[in-house]
């Protein structure tokens, strides 16, 4: 006789999916063993004794979603203009925040880009003067009365 089950043959057993199988074993709420086969064919073994243990204690199903509104029923014209307008003012909200947040930064970047401009136009005009061709010498005493 197998004193063994798999997790499909005790989900089944307790009528419940196989996820809430191995969520049960990951918790250490059903006992169960890994029997290493070799070549895939390896699975989690679970002894009938703790199966038959847990099918007389109720099993916590996996915790579900709450139903969406919208599957329960419509909402009334009220319910979604109310639900339109809160929408509505939370994106203002949401704008007038960031732009409060963000001011200070853009005074700072514009404070920053005026500088470098000053800057590279100093640079400019160093560079202008530098290319320009230097002076024609003045000619010495000696050179302007012998040359």
């Amino acid at each position: 006789m197998i004193n063994h089950v798999t997790i499909r043959q005790a989900a089944e057993r307790l009528g419940v999916s196989t996820k809430t199988v191995r969520n049960r074993i990951a918790r250490k709420e059903l006992p169960a063993f890994w029997e290493d086969k070799g070549e895939g064919m390896s699975s989690w073994q679970i002894p009938l004794s703790a199966l038959e243990i847990a099918a007389t204690s109720p099993i916590a199903e996996e915790p579900t979603l709450p139903p969406r509104p919208d599957q329960n029923h419509l909402p009334t014209p009220l319910e979604a203009i109310t639900e339109v307008a809160t929408t509505i003012q939370l994106k203002q909200v949401f704008r007038d925040a960031i732009k409060e947040e963000v001011a200070p930064i853009q005074n700072e970047l514009a404070q920053l880009r005026s500088e470098l401009d000053s800057q590279f136009k100093r640079q400019d005009e160093r560079i202008r003067a530098a290319m320009q061709p230097p002076p024609p010498a003045k000619k010495t005493l000696w050179a302007r009365l012998f040359g």
